[in-house]
């Protein structure tokens, strides 16, 4: 590869797509969820075990704790306007890969952004959130990791710069940067 070439390195939904796959109904809101609120266009709504992101075509986005393997436990607050949420304790289904991620939904100006943290990657991202609900726009950032372990046969192994990517629907995709290439 020659300078500024990428590489795609992988490409995958880590088993989430079905499990986190938006309910394009658009439900009302439980009248159990402890937060329903809107940041700039995106409405919020989160309850035991789960967050959603919606516009107005409905649901675009899920985090549920019950959709990650080992004991995921998903904390949500709201303050001024900020919503936060961390995922901690699970694992990418069928993997050994940690599921852990921190990430805050703010309104700047008429803008919501999202910023999230992948704790396997040691990713943070940051996007204009509309735009990655609606498929426009992907999370990415530098991928700090030598070895990601998938299971107990599967590795993802990085020989240099690499840039992790995240969909709204759940697909990572990691490239190797500049010369970089997967170890063997």
């Amino acid at each position: 590869m020659g300078r500024g070439d990428v590489a795609r390195l992988a490409d995958f939904t880590l088993g989430l797509g079905a499990a986190l796959r938006p309910d394009r109904t658009d439900r009302p809101h439980e009248s159990g969820d402890p937060i329903s609120t809107r940041v700039g266009p995106v409405e919020v709504r989160a309850g035991e075990g789960r967050l959603s992101f919606h516009l107005d075509s409905g649901e675009a986005w899920r985090l549920a704790a019950s959709a990650f393997a080992g004991d995921a436990r998903l904390a949500v607050e709201q303050d001024d306007g900020i919503v936060t949420f961390a995922l901690r304790g699970g694992r990418f289904p069928g993997t050994t890969l940690s599921a852990d991620l921190d990430g805050r939904l703010e309104a700047q100006g008429e803008v919501a952004r999202l910023s999230l943290s992948l704790a396997f990657a040691g990713v943070s991202a940051e996007a204009d959130a509309v735009a990655w609900l609606r498929g426009e726009a992907a999370l990415a950032g530098a991928a700090s990791f030598q070895r990601a372990q998938l299971s107990e046969a599967v590795a993802l192994r990085l020989g240099g710069p690499g840039r992790l990517a995240l969909d709204a629907d759940w697909r990572l995709r990691l490239d190797a940067l500049e010369g970089a290439a997967p170890s063997p």
